[in-house]
């Protein structure tokens, strides 16, 4: 019952209608970095969570979004990648308007670590290469080395061929945190986004994860 439940939900999902699509003349664009929201508006049904929001942030530079539970933080991001349209004002990126940037070339150039990542039951080779191809060992190791993951897994009997199951169950999840971020900085992305990424870790890790982000993100 509970198998057919699922698929039932799956299937579901599957047959809701594309809210979010590409324009016929999407442009594809080679992301410098500047994001700019231009009194934006965006709400879920009647409930309007952000109400004419203006800001700038310039290719290169680093910000911090705060505020309380609710306030919107992870809206804007999901604004950002294109997840959901605004309903009134506009956002753009490097002068252009994110609806008329082709969606695959947007989503490839901008990275969002949250602090729930899924890590697949391949190997940990493949969980950080994921998604780029042609990628060496040696490139996926000087990534390792720079996240102070290394170490742990050459310790591992199959080392880079080590499975991992059960949404990476079977390691802690500061070292399913780490790969994660290995995974994030490998894909190069032109925008990172760090949705509270570190609030599920032990304060080692979080020193670990803001060491490595600041070696890894000069001139970026």
């Amino acid at each position: 019952i509970d198998s057919v439940t699922y698929l039932e939900r799956i299937f579901d999902v599957l047959e809701e209608p594309l809210v979010i699509e590409n324009k016929k003349d999407a442009v594809k664009l080679d992301i410098k970095g500047q994001v700019k929201f231009e009194n934006v508006h965006f709400g879920y049904g009647d409930h309007e969570v952000l109400s004419n929001v203006s800001f700038e942030i310039k290719p290169g530079e680093n910000i911090a979004i705060v505020g309380e539970t609710g306030a919107g933080k992870s809206t804007l991001i999901s604004l950002i990648a294109r997840y959901y349209d605004v309903k009134k004002g506009k956002i753009l990126i490097d002068g252009v308007d994110i609806r008329d940037i082709d969606l695959h070339c947007l989503r490839s150039q901008v990275n969002v670590m949250s602090q729930d990542n899924y890590v697949y039951s391949r190997s940990i080779f493949d969980n950080i290469a994921y998604g780029r191809d042609n990628i060496s060992l040696e490139e996926v190791i000087n990534i390792c080395k720079v996240m102070g993951i290394h170490d742990w897994i050459s310790s591992l009997t199959n080392g880079y061929d080590t499975i991992l199951h059960n949404n990476g169950k079977d390691v802690s999840t500061g070292q399913r945190q780490l790969m994660c971020f290995a995974r994030t900085i490998l894909a190069d992305p032109k925008i990172l986004i760090l949705d509270e990424a570190t609030s599920n870790v032990d304060l080692r890790t979080e020193k670990q994860i803001q060491k490595a982000t600041k070696l890894l993100l000069e001139n970026r």
